[in-house]
């Protein structure tokens, strides 16, 4: 059966209708799905519009920025049914850590849970991750699918040499733990830089108090020049407490960064081994950094391996056999 994605992506404000360019200089999480899987995609907010029905399959990422969400909410109550009055079969893929909706109002944490309950499967990123859905939805069909990144429109020769810095997955709040995060990495004695993930959610004097945490924020940039940026560091965190598709391990596992972080996260536990603790075992985390910077066999070994266990696990062709096996089980 044919199948499609729904997705609110867009370029340059444009939404994106059919099948998508693999060299795109932006191609994140959601867009290397859809190249991987080889389908087209159709903007979400459309198709809840029209009256139009297709023969396939829908595989859905449910918008989740702020005003999405309540536009959503306030619209579109009955989201899921209006998508499966007109597809076949409607899938979700889960985007965005587990609990994401518990920063929201409780009318959008039920108008969240409503749209799961419905769905008619549920594909999840970590095998942890399965456990807290089952708890919320015990009948639902629940599937682990691995993530991948699409690397085409990567030049391997603009990467940069390797520099005595450090970079944290994301902010000063509670999920990501960019605070705890930044104090541990002190253990390496190099400047310490913080991506702009979460922006929705930093704290208003984030900017501000950069110099007193002892951080650097970087600027938001395209997929590719982000992924350039990052070949320069020589060590990486992501010990946020919440799990979702673990782009920031993946992309560190793919460079050969030695990255520290949730052992419960995938894309972590399965390209870095020796460098995965629980979330709140920050002292763990400051003896594997300090291990790093002290037995330079220990980081080549953790760097070396992590580009060989992201190959096996992440690369576009083992996310194509996943798929596979998964429509063999079923």
């Amino acid at each position: 059966m044919n199948k499609v994605f729904l997705t609110e992506l867009s370029i340059a404000g444009e939404p994106i209708v059919g099948k998508l360019d693999p060299m795109g200089l932006n191609n994140r999480t959601v867009e290397s799905w859809i190249l991987a899987m080889d389908c087209p995609n159709l903007p979400i907010w459309n198709v809840i519009k029209e009256d139009t029905t297709y023969d396939m399959i829908a595989y859905v990422v449910i918008p989740k920025g702020i005003e999405q969400s309540k536009y959503l909410v306030s619209e579109h109550p009955d989201l899921m049914q209006n998508l499966k009055s007109k597809f076949s079969k409607v899938y979700v893929i889960q985007e965005g850590e587990i609990g994401y909706y518990s920063h929201r109002s409780v009318t959008e944490q039920v108008w969240w849970y409503s749209q799961l309950y419905y769905c008619d499967r549920l594909y999840v990123h970590n095998e942890y991750d399965t456990k807290y859905f089952k708890g919320l939805f015990p009948d639902l069909d629940i599937r682990v699918i691995r993530t991948m990144m699409s690397t085409s429109a990567l030049d391997e020769n603009k990467f940069l040499p390797k520099e005595e810095r450090a970079i944290i997955c994301g902010p000063m709040t509670f999920d990501y733990l960019g605070f705890h995060q930044a104090i541990i990495a002190q253990e390496l004695g190099c400047p310490i830089d913080i991506p702009p993930m979460g922006r929705d959610r930093m704290p208003k004097d984030s900017y501000d108090m950069a110099a007193a945490s002892g951080v650097n924020y970087l600027e938001y940039n395209i997929w590719t020049d982000w992924m350039y940026n990052l070949s320069k560091y020589k060590y990486a965190y992501m010990m946020s407490l919440g799990t979702a598709a673990g782009s920031f391990a993946l992309n560190c596992g793919y460079l050969g960064i030695p990255c520290i972080g949730n052992i419960h996260q995938n894309t972590q536990r399965l390209c870095f081994p020796d460098l995965s603790v629980e979330a709140h075992d920050l002292k763990k985390a400051k003896e594997l950094a300090k291990n790093l910077r002290n037995n330079e066999e220990f980081y080549v070994n953790c760097s070396e391996k992590a580009k060989m266990l992201y190959e096996k696990h992440f690369s576009e062709s083992s996310y194509i056999e996943q798929w596979k096996r998964i429509k063999q089980s079923i």
